[in-house]
């Protein structure tokens, strides 16, 4: 029978003879099993990775762990000198440095309207650690008188909004709210105040990124991503070129984290809004989204998307959700933003009589879209 050896020159020792090579081969084989064989093909997503538990972390560790700019930061007597009023107003409400926040004017400080609404789910689900910031002492008065914690800010709305008029000048000043928040040391998760509570959004909440945010999309693809691709035939191998392609963040619903990471983000969001024509969900989705190149410096911040059923907008929720049968009757979102329609409280008391008194045709009446 012929051996290696017998193959080999004399002297000389075969590839799996040679200590060093052997042990060389050895991890290189190790290396193959780990990372190689793992790849499986999903029949509805492609190839994907299974990562091996070398590779994988868990989400207490990500949570807890994060390194540099995404380490989670905390209030400090330091921090509160900056905004004095609005620290001990979070300090007051806060649970484990987490706050919901929701701001409002006057347009809507009466019975009836959308922060009345809002309020009231909010009270009904017993989230405790919730503030409103009110923009005048009017809007302040009638949350306190609501229940809820309430501080007063004075706050300018940016000129460069003024083309998109009250409502977007408005709602600008968000960010420069959720800045304060983070210089303070508080995660915030912002809420406009069309938003419905139908559960406590902080049990959902994953926290393994700078930001988690609502998507402006409808169904799986439109909240998370897809591909299409731009055909140049003239080059003929390389004719497509592929575009991934994602809706809008929906910055009407928001959870960010205090970390370094995020101050850099928020800081680029109320320049740009403060300084573009420009609509703020858009640029908060660049801000987020794009990464650095040679002209521009990104915030690199982590992001992640919400359960886009479980934080639901209207459209989502009148577009798709409605009607699919025995889902929609078992299914209960944490929240609804009803962005997507004018006729906003008309269609949060249908919410409610849908989702809090559990009448399944309450929303058979209304229209898929509302007037301009």
């Amino acid at each position: 029978m012929t051996t290696i050896r017998d193959r080999c020159p004399a002297g000389r020792l075969g590839p799996f003879q040679h200590p060093v090579r052997a042990l060389a081969l050895g991890m290189c084989s190790l290396f193959l099993l780990c990372v190689l064989v793992p790849i499986k093909f999903n029949s509805r997503d492609g190839y994907a990775l299974d990562l091996p538990p070398l590779f994988r972390t868990s989400s207490s560790t990500v949570t807890e762990n994060h390194n540099g700019r995404h380490t989670l930061e905390r209030p400090s007597r330091e921090k509160a000198l900056q905004y004095p009023g609005l620290a001990a107003a979070l300090k007051k409400v806060a649970i484990n440095n987490e706050v919901l926040v929701v701001m409002s004017d006057r347009h809507y400080a009466h019975n009836g309207t959308v922060l009345d609404l809002c309020i009231q789910s909010i009270n009904r689900v017993g989230v405790k650690n919730a503030l409103v910031v009110a923009l005048d002492n009017k809007t302040r008065d009638f949350a306190e008188g609501r229940g809820m914690a309430a501080f007063m800010m004075k706050l300018q709305a940016p000129e460069s909004q003024q083309p998109g008029g009250a409502r977007t000048m408005i709602g600008a000043l968000k960010f420069r709210i959720m800045a304060a928040c983070l210089d303070l040391g508080y995660s915030v998760l912002f809420s406009d105040a069309d938003v419905l509570v139908l559960q406590d959004p902080f049990s959902f909440l994953v926290r393994d990124s700078d930001v988690e945010c609502m998507t402006d999309g409808y169904d799986v693809r439109t909240a998370y991503g897809f591909h299409t691709s731009l055909r140049h035939d003239e080059m003929g191998y390389g004719s497509d070129a592929v575009l991934l392609n994602l809706v809008v963040l929906n910055a009407g619903f928001i959870y960010v984290r205090a970390t370094e990471a995020s101050r850099d983000l928020m800081s680029l969001v109320v320049r740009r809004v403060e300084t573009e024509n420009t609509w703020d969900q858009t640029i908060l989705s660049e801000s987020v989204f794009l990464p650095s190149t040679p002209t521009y410096k990104s915030p690199a911040v982590t992001s992640r998307m919400m359960d886009y059923e479980l934080f639901l907008n209207s459209l989502t929720l009148f577009r798709e959700l409605r009607h699919t049968g025995q889902h929609y009757t078992d299914f209960l979102p944490a929240v609804v933003h009803v962005n997507a329609h004018t006729d906003k409280a008309e269609r949060m008391e249908a919410i409610v009589d849908r989702y809090v008194k559990g009448n399944l045709t309450a929303l058979d009446h209304l229209p898929l879209g509302s007037g301009r």
